[in-house]
């Protein structure tokens, strides 16, 4: 049943949106200069997030947060055309910046999505055909210091108690290395 609703919402507007939101966001922390490597994501509308390997330091953390936020609705407000297709090893490498992930086999050929003139990345999901088509984006929180962080964007906020110091706010995870980023998108 868990599947089936999967399916059926990623095939839907917002699951398009929400899973082009969290690639939106790879553009956006390389735009603010946090060199954090993109990890896993969840682009569902149950807790959407992004997991990067590295620390923003938490003194910095509500900043990027503001700054993360704003620099995605700037850039869904001017639009872009979104990219989607199979290319071949090498033009895939190309779009990608230069390079694929390890686990994109040589000869083989990577579907990579790739929004207006920023690097493409390998990806499978549904995303939307232009980014203007996000809609607004919200970021929850960005938390971190000496544990990894997540950060996540979220339409619901949570409050977390018996957090080691810094507290932040909203759906916050803390694991070592590694950033978290929740977000929301509305209309």
């Amino acid at each position: 049943m868990a599947d089936s609703r999967m399916l059926l919402e990623r095939s839907s507007a917002k699951g398009r949106a929400l899973h082009s939101a969290g690639h939106l966001l790879d553009n956006c922390m390389t735009n603010l200069g946090l060199k954090l490597e993109p990890g896993k994501g969840y682009h569902f509308a149950d807790g959407p997030f992004v997991e990067y390997k590295g620390v923003v330091p938490a003194d910095k953390l509500q900043d990027k947060k503001l700054e993360l936020e704003k620099e995605a609705n700037e850039l869904i407000s001017k639009g872009a055309k979104v990219l989607v297709s199979v290319f071949s090893y090498d033009e895939a490498a190309k779009l990608c910046g230069g390079a694929l992930p390890s686990y994109i086999s040589e000869g083989s050929t990577p579907r990579i999505v790739k929004f207006g003139d920023y690097p493409g990345c390998p990806c499978g999901g549904t995303h939307v055909a232009d980014i203007a088509d996000i809609g607004n984006l919200k970021v929850g929180l960005v938390f971190l210091g000496d544990l990894k962080a997540r950060m996540t964007v979220n339409d619901s906020v949570h409050h977390v108690s018996k957090l080691r110091s810094p507290t932040l706010v909203t759906n916050i995870r803390v694991k070592k290395g590694v950033t978290k980023v929740s977000y929301s998108i509305s209309p």
